[in-house]
């Protein structure tokens, strides 16, 4: 599975439908709707592919963030879960990615995301355990 950052995962693209996704992948494992600050949101979660794919009520239910946590995910070819921080920050450089933003707590999969992050990472431990995008 290859992130294209800013565009999405494995053939999966920011601004897809509800209906688009499962088409791709089929029905979700699970399904949950949630409410962050008035802005109302369903998250699907593919527990095969290690992966949460939400949609965003307020703009037609659209794709707009995917978390995975998959070891298969390559970013710029190269598998990037389990990695050290250090390491994800040199390749994300090296390919003109300079404005990363860090996550190193750990949550409660409460769903509610910082309004500010565009992409980023959570990692534990000081190893990458998870990837997640915005559009």
């Amino acid at each position: 599975m290859e992130i294209e950052i800013g565009k999405g995962l494995d053939g999966l693209y920011f601004g897809m439908s509800m209906e688009d996704v499962t088409a791709k992948l089929g029905e979700p494992d699970e399904v949950y709707d949630y409410d962050y600050e008035g802005s109302l949101s369903t998250g699907y979660e593919y527990f095969d592919r290690e992966s949460e794919y939400e949609f965003d009520h307020e703009e037609e239910k659209k794709l707009y963030s995917i978390t995975t946590s998959d070891p298969s995910v390559r970013l710029f070819g190269k598998p990037i879960i389990g990695e050290s921080i250090e390491t994800i920050r040199a390749l994300l450089s090296q390919n003109g990615v300079d404005d990363l933003e860090e996550d190193d707590e750990e949550h409660d999969h409460d769903h509610e995301h910082d309004e500010d992050e565009a992409e980023g990472v959570t990692a534990f431990s000081d190893k990458l355990n998870a990837i997640f995008q915005f559009e």
